[in-house]
């Protein structure tokens, strides 16, 4: 698994889900009033996985770059989940509950999550998604100036 063959998979804009999650341990969603705003991404799971240096790095890479813009934390991924020791406090639980409530599935979907009032989360989400589709556009550029190199020799 890396990260080009992930981004190639067209990223589509998702709605916002509101996810409530009263009693959660998570100290990053308690502090938002226990709710915390989803995007649904089909097709990327695993672009923000810890145990594989390289989408290690690229997540962290493009987190950095929407903290930095919006001037917040940033987002969090399903791809950090407890059986890769990362859970800021979710329960197994409650990443089901995420998953049930937002329509997705486990082995299909990236759910990022955005713990901010509902204006800052959706503008997080937007920067995100133009994050992506800049890398989803550099890696198909690149592809495609490949594929032209091979095609045409001068």
């Amino acid at each position: 698994m890396n990260v080009r063959d992930i981004v190639q998979n067209a990223i589509s804009p998702s709605p916002l889900f509101l996810v409530e999650l009263p009693g959660t341990k998570c100290r990053i969603i308690r502090n938002n009033g226990y709710r915390v705003y989803c995007g649904v991404y089909p097709l990327i799971d695993g672009l923000f996985r810890k145990d594989i240096e390289e989408t290690k790095k690229f997540g962290r890479k493009l987190c950095d770059t929407v903290a930095e813009k919006m001037n917040n934390h940033g987002f969090f991924t399903t791809d950090e989940i407890p059986e890769y020791g990362i859970s800021y406090g979710l329960s197994e639980k409650e990443y089901e509950y995420i998953y049930e409530r937002t329509g997705a599935s486990r082995d299909r979907h990236l759910v990022v999550m955005f713990a901010y009032p509902e204006r800052e989360a959706l503008e997080t989400q937007t920067f995100f998604e133009e994050l992506l589709r800049k890398e989803y556009l550099k890696y198909r550029v690149e592809d495609a100036g490949a594929a032209c190199n091979d095609t045409f020799q001068f």
